[in-house]
């Protein structure tokens, strides 16, 4: 967990001061075999004044409006600082394109293989 903490903070470039303990919020944890209490993996990761979403599986948008209202969640995807997308299988991150459309502002950093970025233009 600190070594993830870490690369965590580098990627979001926050000065080690502003280095807090993260907050998890997981989404979905179902992977490749969801059910009606488990969705497809998306953990929302707080850390001090960054967001970064880790994987954004099927379902991923619905999963925030259900935990945490659709205000809430806009405001959480609007204050997203990074995505991360750790492969390209579907259940990781078929929740993109949906996620993506419920965003109101510029600036959001992806990172994913490229077979992901080519699923998403594919998708838009």
């Amino acid at each position: 967990l600190t070594m993830a903490s870490e690369a965590l903070r580098l990627a979001a470039a926050l000065p080690p001061q502003e280095a807090l303990e993260p907050e998890f919020l997981f989404l979905g944890t179902g992977s490749a075999k969801p059910t009606s209490r488990r969705g497809q993996s998306a953990i929302l990761v707080r850390l001090g004044t960054s967001l970064v979403l880790l994987d954004c599986g099927g379902g991923t948008w619905s999963q925030l409006v259900r935990l945490l209202g659709k205000e809430a969640a806009r405001e959480a995807v609007d204050a997203l600082d990074l995505v991360w997308i750790s492969h390209h299988h579907a259940d990781h991150c078929a929740g993109l394109p949906s996620l993506l459309s419920q965003r109101t502002v510029p600036g959001l950093q992806v990172v994913a293989p490229s077979a992901v970025r080519r699923f998403w233009v594919a998708a838009l």
